[in-house]
């Protein structure tokens, strides 16, 4: 058992201390109950309510006070429209800002599908993929949109394992792959050496 420092240990303790600036990311929740944000700074508009004295009660069942409320936008990818976070608390006591995936989800028409390695904002009417959003780790942050492989059929067709064009039309046309520059007539040195034959 570690003994606590001393009274006059504090200034070692604040020398070896680090300190950590808070932490803007957003987090995917599903277990939330409104979006919740540590910081007013994340806010695009904000209401105080610090005068209301009310609480949000967290996972330990602790109620922590709630200072404010207001609103802010995710962006997309591909230019799509933003993403809206409509009534969002502001808790300073709050660790990680938070983000309901049920209001979400209905406040944005948009699906979320969540994987091993991230999850993926949906347009639930088109079909659109919207955001990417990869993890490593145990939760699901909101980090930088990444495009929906806006990739080259060229890369396209390396990692799928040098189908034909037609088999990446049909992928494309079907809305398995999304390219931004899907040609037929590219030219795959490998496919064109794995076809020689030798006499």
């Amino acid at each position: 058992m570690t003994a606590s420092p001393a009274p006059t240990d504090i200034p070692v303790v604040m020398h070896i201390m680090s300190l950590t600036p808070p932490d803007s990311t957003w987090y995917m929740d599903t277990g939330a109950s409104s979006h919740t944000a540590a910081s007013q700074d994340n806010l695009s508009s904000y209401s105080n309510l610090s005068h209301l004295n009310q609480k949000q009660i967290v996972g330990s069942g602790q109620g922590i006070p709630i200072q404010g409320s207001g609103h802010t936008t995710l962006p997309t990818s591909h230019n799509h429209k933003p993403l809206h976070l409509n009534h969002v608390l502001h808790t300073p006591q709050i660790i990680k800002n938070l983000i309901y995936v049920r209001q979400l989800t209905t406040d944005n028409n948009v699906s979320i599908s969540f994987d091993p390695f991230g999850f993926s904002v949906i347009d639930f009417r088109t079909g659109t993929p919207l955001m990417r959003c990869d993890s490593l780790g145990d939760l699901y942050p909101v980090t930088s949109p990444s495009h929906f492989a806006g990739l080259a059929s060229s890369l396209w067709h390396n990692r799928l394992g040098h189908p034909s064009s037609s088999t990446l039309q049909s992928l494309h046309r079907n809305k398995f792959i999304r390219s931004e520059h899907l040609s037929s007539k590219t030219i795959c040195n490998s496919c064109v050496f794995g076809k020689h034959i030798k006499v």
